[in-house]
Order: structure tokens, then C-alpha cells, then sequence
């Protein structure tokens, strides 16, 4: 199968609320001008929608936008905080069944997502499964593009055909996530970091980006870690940090430059309580010439401060 990148992310916490005022004052993303599965007369203005552009559903629910699609993530209520949903897109109706097909030859239950469950994410159609750790995972097709992004920081969004960034997960079992994502999906790894024993970090990618999905195996470990979306600008990375530190957001991670995909970036601390990466400058792989290998020598500069916590027993050289 061949998926188109990242296409929507989805979480939960008891008040999404707070989500919006940090997408939108901080990162730069728009509310969804219309949610998914309302109709807008007025798709310019998004004042033919019920919701009027506010990007908050009755249930409390909060949709953000980052380029011409309707939205990119969601944020639900819900008594646990942590990641509702991953969508992986696909090209159309026909690809979504051959994804099908080719994810339940492999043994993996996949159920067709109902039309109900399609208008929810604003979506032509979409299957879903679960990945090792207990995560939903979606395959879908025909998402809705209302165009007329406009940023409230005049923050630019790198997506396209690159999706719209990347989500790194800690999980309990490194190679059943592997099996899952390379077996299953069919992501290819571009390259994974082992420090010490017992630790490891692998970078899959399923579109020119470095990686769309990072496994972190930190020990029995289940939770997300971050979401990287990458600016089009350093300047626009430089700003999201000015409006971070201004609006008392806590710098987990200062600005820096990855060892493997050469992202420059800073992280920070976000409502849920994981990490948001804001970048600039990822690597683009080629596939016709790019080989899977370890990464080893440390950031080339910058990056301070512990963004992967390593347990104790691990760090003095024992086991998990």
C-alpha cells in the first residue's frame, strides 16, 4: 500500500479548550472554519457552518487547521489525556481497499469505518485498526480541503505531500511496534539511535519526510512523547519560541539541530502535558539512494535538556 503521510492526529483531555488557545496563540494554527461533517455555504468565510469558524463542536470537541485542509488535529473531552487516533492517508477509494486487503493478509484485524464514523473526520471513507500499544489507527481517503488558511501569528506550516509532521510514541514492545508499522503499513525505517543498552529510537517514513511515525523503546513505557509540526521559515520557529517563553510555556528542550533528520528546533511542554516539536530544515529522503543505519554521535549543537527520560536502572546499565 502507499500511504500519503500523516493526514490528522487526534487527542483527549477534560478540557480541549485549552488545546485551542495553545494551537492557535502559540503555534500559529487556525480554528477549523467549518467542523467535519458540517456544510458551509460559505466555505470563504466559513459563516455558512453552525459553528461559525470558532473550531469548537457541541460536545466541546476543538478542530485546528494548518494548511487547505479542514483540519489536521482534534482534541476531544475525555477523563484520560493521551492520543485518541492517528489517520494515515491514502489516495483514493480503491487504495483504501487494496490497504484493506493488504493489512488483513497479514493477520492484523481492520474494521470498514461506518459513514458516521467518515463524517466525523471528514473523510470519504476510512478503515481502522490498532497498533501493538493499544493505539487506534486509521486509513482513510477524500478529505475535505476548504482552502483559506490564515494564520492568527502568520505562521507558515511545511505539509503537502509530506503530511503534516511527525508523532513519536514510547511503547512497551519495540519489535511488535516494528512489526506493525514496517510489516503491516509498510513504513520504511530511515534510521534508529541505540545509546545504551535497552534503549532505542527508530525513525519510519512513509513520504519523502525523514520520519512520520518515531517508536521510542524507553522500557515498559506507553505514551505519547511528541507531535513535530515544522515551519516553512527558521524566523517562523524563532517566533513560536519568542511566543512560547512569553505565554509561560516550559522549554523542555532548547533550540537546536537533530543528529539525524537536521531538524533545527526547540520543544515545549504542551496543555496534555507531552511534547510539542516546532521545526525548520528536515531532511528529505530519497529513496532511490537512502540506506537504513544507526544514527551515533550526539546533536550537533544545541537541544539542551532531557526530552527522553530514561529510567534510572537503564541509565546506570541494568534492565528495565
Amino acid at each position: 500500500m502507499k500511504l500519503h503521510g500523516l493526514g490528522y492526529v487526534g487527542f483527549s483531555m477534560p478540557d480541549p479548550s485549552v488545546w485551542l488557545s495553545f494551537g492557535t496563540e502559540v503555534l500559529g494554527m487556525m480554528p477549523a472554519r467549518a467542523l467535519p461533517g458540517e456544510q458551509s455555504g460559505q466555505m470563504g468565510s466559513g459563516l455558512g457552518a453552525e459553528s461559525s469558524g470558532s473550531g469548537v463542536a457541541p460536545d466541546g470537541s476543538i478542530y485546528l487547521k494548518m494548511d487547505d485542509r479542514q483540519w489536521r488535529i482534534g482534541v476531544h473531552p475525555g477523563d484520560a489525556v493521551g492520543l485518541a487516533y492517528i489517520g494515515f492517508e491514502v489516495a483514493d477509494d480503491v487504495a483504501l481497499a487494496v490497504a484493506v486487503a493488504e493489512i488483513e493478509a497479514t493477520g492484523t484485524p481492520i474494521a470498514q469505518g461506518t459513514p458516521e464514523e467518515a463524517s466525523a473526520r471528514g473523510v470519504q471513507g476510512l478503515a481502522w485498526c490498532t497498533d501493538p500499544s493499544g493505539n487506534r489507527v486509521e486509513v482513510f481517503h477524500g478529505p475535505v480541503q476548504d482552502r483559506h488558511f490564515v494564520s492568527p501569528t502568520e505562521s507558515e506550516f511545511l505539509t503537502g505531500e509530506l503530511g503534516l509532521g511527525h508523532l513519536l510514541m514510547m511503547v512497551p514492545d519495540i519489535e511488535a511496534s516494528l512489526g506493525f508499522y514496517r510489516g503491516v503499513l509498510g513504513f520504511k525505517r530511515s534510521d534508529f539511535i541505540s545509546p545504551v543498552p535497552g534503549i532505542s529510537l527508530h525513525f519510519l517514513r512513509c513520504t519523502p519526510r525523514h520520519h512520520s511515525i518515531g517508536l521510542a523503546h524507553l522500557g515498559p513505557i506507553n505514551a505519547i512523547h511528541h507531535l513535530m509540526v515544522e515551519m516553512t521559515t527558521i524566523d517562523g520557529v524563532g517566533a513560536a519560541l519568542d511566543r512560547a517563553m512569553d505565554a509561560g510555556y516550559t522549554i523542555t528542550k532548547t533550540l537546536g539541530r537533530h543528529l539525524n533528520d537536521r531538524m533545527v528546533s526547540f520543544y515545549l511542554k504542551d496543555p496534555l502535558g507531552f511534547d510539542v516539536e516546532v521545526g525548520f530544515d528536515g531532511l528529505i529522503v530519497d529513496d532511490a539512494t537512502w540506506c537504513e543505519h544507526e544514527a551515533s554521535g550526539g546533536e550537533p549543537w544545541g537541544h539542551r535538556g532531557m526530552n527522553v527520560p530514561i529510567p534510572a536502572e537503564i541509565r546506570e546499565g541494568g534492565k528495565p
